[in-house]
């Protein structure tokens, strides 16, 4: 087996900056986030973005090892989930970090990957969260967030929202034991302003690698491993 992080790396490098890693419950996709913290820790200013009410917290926490000194570690509560996100935001700009990493473990909170319509204070946060993560990735920050998979397509819940960022994504599946991970591109999106009907874009899919999720984060499977 191979460590998986290069060849992962070396994709969401590339631009835009911002990706999200959507699969379904379970998977691994914040241990992968948290393996990438780690190995990206020496190198460069990392915020990682953690929601307390994790049942798996201390199992997350104890992947990072030593490497939690070297990283900017937040824990947001359910319950106050747009708020400690905002503020977190603010801080960020506040110290005037340039080039920095912001990983985010489930980057919508549950009432809005739950709900069709939202009260008008969610909405009015929801749209600040938006604009201030806008204002990172125009300060050059680079943001991998991860959200569970849509029930009804192959897409990240709540897809609608990330086309304003990319129509790029990685999608994480589970078979057995082994993790296979996908680059998704979305295409024939309309320009802005014009109607859409979601059925009628096209999504293509194409496989990064297979991967054993161990205590360690992904270990790339080799086919002579199979």
């Amino acid at each position: 087996m191979t460590y998986a992080l290069p060849q992962i790396l070396n994709i969401i490098s590339e631009k835009p900056a911002f990706w999200i890693l959507y699969g379904k419950r379970g998977v691994g996709k914040t241990t992968l986030l948290c393996q990438i913290a780690k190995e990206l820790s020496s190198n460069v200013c990392i915020y990682l973005s953690l929601v307390r009410q994790r049942r798996d917290l201390k199992t997350i926490l104890r992947l990072l090892g030593k490497k939690k000194r070297d990283l900017k570690i937040h824990l947001t509560r359910i319950e106050a989930f747009l708020e400690e996100r905002i503020e977190l935001l603010r801080i960020i700009i506040q110290n005037k970090d340039k080039n920095c990493i912001l990983l985010i473990d489930e980057i919508l909170p549950p009432t809005v990957l739950a709900g069709t319509e939202w009260e008008q204070s969610i909405t009015k946060k929801l749209g600040v969260y938006i604009t201030l993560l806008l204002y990172l990735l125009g300060k050059g920050w680079f943001i991998f967030a991860t959200v569970p998979e849509d029930p009804y397509k192959k897409l990240p819940r709540r897809w609608q929202v990330f086309i304003e960022f990319s129509t790029r994504f990685l999608r994480l599946t589970r078979r057995n034991r082994l993790r296979h991970l996908y680059e998704v591109q979305l295409e024939r999106i309309p320009e802005e302003g014009v109607s859409w009907d979601p059925d009628k874009i096209k999504i293509s899919e194409k496989i990064i690698g297979k991967f054993l999720l161990t205590e360690e984060g992904l270990s790339l499977i080799q086919e002579d491993e199979l």
